[in-house]
């Protein structure tokens, strides 16, 4: 009888049993959770309807994109004013990021928060 066969055999046997026995290490981690993000506004998105009277010597301009209102405003000299009517849900950013927004656009420099009361007129009107 030849013993080399079951020595072999007996040899495989103990070289898996010694590498399925291994011990595996379980590593776990904790992430934050993702947040969600914020609702996106878009030009698509409906505004509420507004109803205002034209007042005289404003001159009433095509709306358009997010404006719903667009008038042209005389002043004095000759000079001119882009007045528009604008509505979005929501706070878009608040009122720092809006005012300091609309005064890149006519090219003035951003504000503080500490001057944006001074930033606004109240005008009143009944609602709708």
């Amino acid at each position: 009888m030849d013993l080399r066969r079951p020595r072999c055999f007996t040899l495989l046997a103990a070289g898996l049993l010694l590498a399925g026995c291994r011990d595996t290490k379980i590593t776990a981690y904790r992430a934050p959770k993702d947040v969600p993000a914020g609702p996106t506004i878009t030009a698509e998105t409906p505004a509420p309807a507004i109803r205002w009277q034209t007042p005289a010597g404003w001159q009433e301009q095509a709306a358009g994109n997010v404006r719903q209102g667009s008038f042209l405003v005389a002043g004095e000299g000759g000079a001119q004013a882009d007045m528009s009517v604008i509505s979005f849900p929501g706070d878009v950013g608040g009122d720092l990021a809006n005012v300091n927004r609309w005064r890149n656009q006519i090219q003035l420099p951003p504000i503080t928060e500490a001057e944006l009361p001074a930033a606004f007129t109240m005008i009143t009107g009944p609602a709708g």
